[in-house]
């Protein structure tokens, strides 16, 4: 098949652009960058589709949004001229293919190109610079593999069939390996068969374990719902001792207003009552203007100063005895505060007397957790401390007598050897007295004690040795350990001293105690809380007292001094009512009309207002209306204030029997809660770990499964290892029969390929390398001095041309079956001039089997090229 024309309508930087091709050879030239890749990958991609993955090439999509493709026009020995069209976006990007003979006609392109693929065009058909830079970097073992690949077309099939299957049986099994599925297989046999022997022996504790988690997890779930409950009544005590304070004041107002309440008044009544006193206060201003004119009438008579005093001050007197209810409510609420601050005075000093470094600021809420957390470890490290001690004790003391006894020994052993040397003495004597057997029998005695004392010392040594060394061993184990123990049981006392000093704890307690005090810690604080709060209201109230007081300053000539409040205001009542009395009589006296008339009128209206007010309220009257409207305003604000105490209570008392809540009782019984809940908890812990215990063991003994389902794997995975072990012989024998098919096939086309490879080598290295053939499955090279070449030793070069030999010998052994052009992209990088034109001169006389395409920037080949006649497209 040869290519006649190529149609780019948009393919990266070529847009309609056509070229025409000879039929032999067609060179494209142009500089770096002018496009001449982009046409091989638009044939490559025309032919053979688009590539399905972005980024696995270069993306050649135009840039202004135009068709994405082209047409080829080729001559087909078989379907003879035709034109393959493929576009990216029409017909899913399928090609379509033209036959102009027969326009009816519909083939596929892979139909119509067979049998020639995508793989055999690039592995016979086209050469391009990526492929030599691959050649490059290959080993000799892989080079002369893709050597042998190229030059025996169809056989790569066989081969990577039986790397496969060659890979497959790596991953079944390996003699030395563990990955393998049939290694790992064998290995989970045998642990299975140790499982199965250690779960018969096993199987009886399972069921104690079950049985004893049964019952620790129905005692757990009980004393989590008992723990629950505790903490929900522990919390609700602590926020009931918390506000007890609010709860005293509202039992206070309550009383108060119990007290105070003479009148039950509407809203509605109480706002006619605000406008009747405002009509009163009015008559009460004119009726004061006719007085002073009563005044100056009564002084042309006889007036004594008490009550030209009253006359003149009596406004005044009259709002001052107005408040005299308020003051004695303020009284009365005085007297409350300071009966509760001695409540708790002597609470707060009952708490400190015995605890002088307590402080009263409040505790934090995470303290109590921190301390129990701390006293755990404060139980544990000091026993632990304590254990290290007395066992790095008991080595000191072991190793001393490990010394006492060396030194014993050491007398033994000196007197051990003091009985084969007196022997040898008695022998010498013997000797020197010439009695021979005698010396025999003493010397023969002397070697046997000396080999028995050699005897003896050897096992004492040892076991001396080996004591000593065990000795010395435990004893630094010991140190390090109570080095440890130490360490972290200092940890723990600086901790204490840090909290002592924040929070006045005893340091020679421990933090459980330190624990058990909290709540009355807590409950200090809340008391002291307290007595500021009381202390501020009682200073509160005495200002408001010593405000009113000031107003009997300019009285001291009529109401006697170094009274409390409450008898000067009965004696300015008793004062007012004295003189009131004489001025009536004094009135009776006067004729004068001046003043006379208009204070008969106002009281008249007062007896008007007095009717109203009995219509508001049958016990209204002009005398106690401003009193009433001052007690029911004030008890409005009361009653306001105790809404306010009611709601932040409810949640925490029960205010209609709030009677039923003590102080000293709720203290008591948040201690007796809070301990019962610490040993809830304690217990809850110790369940906890007996459980996860017993978990663990059921869930190791349940991992390893009942011996019924053991027996049933052990059964599996015989079943299994049949099946693999058959797999794996298959694959053996599939790998040894492609072995003889590739042998087979290698000594069919081997010798013409090497011969025709041969002959293209010599002339494309000018004769250097003149012969190349497989010497014990080994690509060697031979030059024309028979020198041998093992492929890598050559030149990269040398290598580019050896490979392109291997190609077009190919390509020569099957002309007339050429089922595609030869093109090369640059294929000579590592050429020098002479072999270019070489490489050219080849591909000449080759294009006459087969059409060639070459692209290139090289100006040695064009001028080649323009002196042949041959095709030149200039880019």
């Amino acid at each position: 098949m040869k290519i006649e024309k190529l149609e780019i309508v948009g393919f990266g930087q070529w847009r309609q652009q056509i070229f025409e091709l000879g039929e032999e050879v067609t060179l494209f030239f142009g500089d770096n960058e002018a496009g001449k890749t982009t046409i091989y990958h638009f044939i490559q991609t025309i032919l053979f589709g688009f590539p399905t993955k972005r980024g696995a090439v270069r993306d050649y999509t135009p840039r202004d949004g135009g068709s994405y493709g082209g047409h080829i026009w080729v001559n087909h020995p078989q379907f003879g001229q035709a034109k393959i069209s493929r576009f990216k976006d029409v017909n899913k990007h399928q090609a379509t293919v033209q036959i102009m003979t027969e326009p009816d006609m519909v083939i596929s392109v892979a139909e119509f190109l067979a049998p020639l693929t995508e793989e055999v065009f690039k592995e016979v058909y086209t050469l391009e610079q990526g492929q030599l830079l691959n050649i490059k970097n290959l080993d000799e073992t892989k080079l002369q593999e893709l050597l042998l690949v190229v030059g025996l077309a169809g056989s790569k099939q066989v081969i990577e069939q039986q790397e496969e299957w060659q890979k497959a049986q790596q991953e079944l099994y390996k003699k030395t390996g563990r990955n393998p599925k049939l290694n790992q297989l064998v290995l989970s046999y045998r642990e299975l068969t140790e499982k199965i022997q250690l779960k018969e022996k096993a199987e009886s504790s399972y069921q104690e374990n079950k049985e004893e988690l049964e019952i620790a997890e129905a005692d757990f779930v009980k004393n989590q719902q008992l723990s629950q409950e505790l903490e929900t009544k522990k919390m609700l005590q602590e926020q009931q001792l918390d506000h007890y304070g609010l709860l005293e004041e509202y039992r206070y107002q309550v009383k108060q207003l119990n007290e105070t309440a003479t009148l039950e008044l509407s809203q509605d009544e109480v706002t006619q009552l605000q406008e009747l006193n405002f009509q009163i206060n009015q008559l009460a201003d004119q009726k004061a203007h006719y007085q002073q004119l009563k005044q100056s009438a009564f002084a042309q008579g006889t007036l004594s100063p008490a009550v030209a005093f009253y006359l003149e001050e009596e406004q005044d007197i009259q709002r001052l005895l107005n408040q005299r209810v308020s003051v004695e409510k303020e009284l009365s609420k005085l007297e409350s505060l300071e009966e509760q601050l001695r409540e708790k005075e002597a609470a707060v000093q009952e708490l400190s007397e015995g605890n002088p470094n307590w402080q009263a600021q409040p505790i934090p809420s995470q303290l109590e957790s921190k301390l129990a957390d701390l006293a755990e470890d404060e139980r544990h490290f000091s026993y632990e401390q304590q254990q290290a001690t007395a066992e790095f004790a008991r080595l000191v003391e072991q190793g001393k007598h490990y010394q006492e006894q060396q030194v014993k020994r050491q007398r033994k052993l000196q007197r051990l050897w003091l009985f084969p040397g007196l022997i040898a003495l008695v022998g010498v004597a013997f000797y020197w007295l010439n009695q021979q057997w005698m010396l025999a029998v003493f010397g023969l005695a002397a070697v046997v004690s000396g080999l028995i004392a050699v005897v003896i010392y050897r096992r004492i040594n040892s076991g001396a040795g080996t004591l000593g060394a065990v000795t010395l061993t435990q004893l630094s184990a010991a140190q390090d350990k109570k080095k440890l123990a130490d360490s972290r049981w200092t940890s723990i006392l600086t901790t204490k001293e840090q909290l002592a000093a924040d929070y006045g704890f005893d340091i020679n307690q421990t933090v459980k105690e330190w624990l058990y005090q909290l709540p009355l810690r807590q409950h200090l604080a809340t008391l002291v809380s307290e007595r500021t709060s009381l202390l501020s209201k009682k200073t509160a109230s005495q200002v408001q007292l010593a405000k009113i007081e000031t107003a009997f300053i300019k009285l001291k000539d009529w109401i006697p001094s170094g009274q409390d409040i409450g008898s000067k205001f009965q004696n300015l009542a008793e004062f007012s009512a004295t003189q009131i009395q004489q001025l009536k009589t004094l009135e009776q006296v006067s004729q004068s009309q001046q003043w006379q008339q208009p204070l008969a009128l106002i009281e008249a209206k007062e007896k008007q207002m007095a009717q109203t007010l009995a219509k508001v309220h049958p016990q209204l009257s002009v005398a106690n209306h401003a009193e009433v409207l001052a007690e029911q305003l004030s008890n409005h604000e009361s009653q306001q204030e105790l809404r306010q105490l009611s709601a932040k209570l409810a949640p925490y008392f029960e205010l209609d029997n709030d009677a039923s809540y003590n102080q000293v009782q709720l203290r008591s019984d948040y201690q007796d809660l809070s301990q019962r809940y610490r040993a809830i908890q304690s217990e809850l812990g110790e369940l906890d770990e007996t459980i996860r215990h017993l978990r663990f063991a059921i869930k190791q003994a349940e991992s390893d499964g009942s011996l019924a389902s053991l027996y049933q794997e052990q059964a599996a995975l015989e079943d299994e290892l049949r099946e693999l072990s058959s797999d794996w012989a298959s694959l053996q024998l599939s790998s040894v029969v492609a072995d003889d098919v590739l042998n087979q096939i290698s000594s069919q086309r081997v010798p013409a390929l090497l011969k025709t490879t041969s002959l293209l080598l010599n002339r494309l290295t000018l004769g250097t390398y003149h012969r190349c053939d497989l010497v014990n499955d080994e690509l060697l090279i031979f030059n024309r001095e028979g020198v041998c070449y093992h492929l890598s030793e050559l030149s990269t070069g040398t290598r580019d041309q050896l490979y392109l030999a291997v190609r077009l010998a190919f390509i020569e052994l099957h002309q007339g079956t050429n089922i595609a052009p030869l093109i090369i992209d640059d294929g000579w990088l590592h050429y020098d001039q002479a072999r270019k034109i070489a490489l050219f001169n080849v591909l000449v006389e080759i294009s006459a089997v087969v059409q060639v395409i070459c692209l290139t920037s090289d100006q040695e080949l064009l001028n080649f090229a323009e002196s042949e006649k041959i095709v030149v497209e200039h880019l």
